[in-house]
């Protein structure tokens, strides 16, 4: 079977072959111990100089389709971070107060003429999180408008008022989705291919439909005696809080991005990675043993995935998992502890 992808340049020497040998060994025996299955992918500035899979990206009747380089995963919350980028630079380019009320754009949301743009960016609009909503699984896989999707965020009791404390709240970006959309006219499917994936030369990423196997996406598993197939979250239902569909050879292509200037200046980069209680916007500090770091996390179905960049080192890894039972958390510690010995 033939793909049509970008090549994946792999050169380089910054991990030794004895961290790679660790690496697929950690990775492999996840696998072989029905722990997980996904890509690794691992750069350093430009080049790649690490990547991986174990497992499958589907089932067929007559076997399992292993997945590869290539394999694009629905990243989950990791579309945060593109949502808060197309955010910032309606920001940068006037067209986006980020003091701005939420009623401006959305009306009728319990305390909007008070909840600013940028407590939706921190997590502190006191919006009550989507998917802690009864039956929300169900009701998810269905599709809805969005005018449906504000309704039932809507119909919550605000969790607290705005700007007291953080909480994380998938509400809040979608919220922030459907206001870039208002602002420019455009839907996020053509944000994110115009202002993201071009800019970025991101080939493998997109805003995602139903699940397309041809076109190499995986579908997601849990495991129960085997690994079993979800079902799959409506993607404009998840929107600007989970709806990205990437590789996670595109996810180090477009953490480097935001970092580098392809997307906004750095003034704009300080002034997202600003911190209130533990969270950046849209982009969150990630530390390892004293080494700065910043990047998100992501779960959708049975999906997880976790993007980091390390600034010091320009060193940016991206884990896409599409069946896990050990937490993704202390896979990434793993990774760290051999990449930095």
């Amino acid at each position: 079977m033939q793909y049509q992808n970008q090549p994946v340049p792999e050169t380089g020497s910054i991990i030794s072959d004895l961290a790679k040998e660790a690496l697929a060994t950690f990775f492999n025996t996840l696998y072989d111990n029905n722990m997980g299955m996904g890509s690794i992918c691992i750069a350093v500035k430009d080049t790649v100089v690490y990547q991986h899979s174990v497992g499958y990206k589907f089932t067929t009747p007559t076997g399992k389709i292993p997945a590869h380089q290539y394999t694009r995963y629905r990243v989950g919350s990791i579309s945060k971070s593109f949502t808060a980028v197309l955010i910032f630079q309606l920001y940068e380019e006037g067209l986006l107060d980020l003091n701005a009320v939420l009623s401006k754009y959305i009306p009728g949301v319990p305390n909007g003429d008070r909840i600013r743009i940028s407590d939706l960016l921190h997590h502190r609009s006191g919006l009550h999180d989507i998917s802690d909503t009864p039956n929300f699984r169900a009701w998810s896989i269905v599709p809805k408008t969005q005018q449906q999707v504000i309704d039932r965020i809507i119909q919550c009791t605000p969790d607290f008022e705005p700007d007291q404390m953080a909480v994380y709240s998938n509400s809040n970006y979608i919220f922030l989705g459907f206001i870039a959309e208002r602002v420019t006219g455009l839907s996020l499917k053509q944000l994110i291919k115009e202002r993201i994936c071009n800019r970025g030369q991101l080939n493998s990423t997109y805003y995602g439909g139903k699940i397309a196997v041809q076109h190499n996406e995986c579908y997601s598993y849990t495991f129960q005696e085997d690994w079993v197939v979800e079902d799959s979250t409506c993607m404009d239902i998840a929107h600007g809080a989970g709806a990205v569909v990437a590789s996670p050879y595109d996810l180090t292509l477009f953490i480097r991005a935001v970092f580098t200037g392809k997307f906004f200046s750095q003034e704009t980069l300080e002034y997202l990675l600003t911190e209130k209680d533990t969270f950046g916007m849209g982009i969150h500090p990630i530390g390892f043993c004293g080494k700065p770091g910043h990047g998100h996390h992501g779960a959708l179905d049975g999906f997880a995935s976790q993007v980091w960049y390390y600034p010091e080192e320009e060193l940016s890894i991206a884990y896409c998992a599409n069946g896990l039972v050990y937490p993704i958390n202390r896979i990434m510690i793993r990774v760290l502890q051999i990449i930095f010995k």
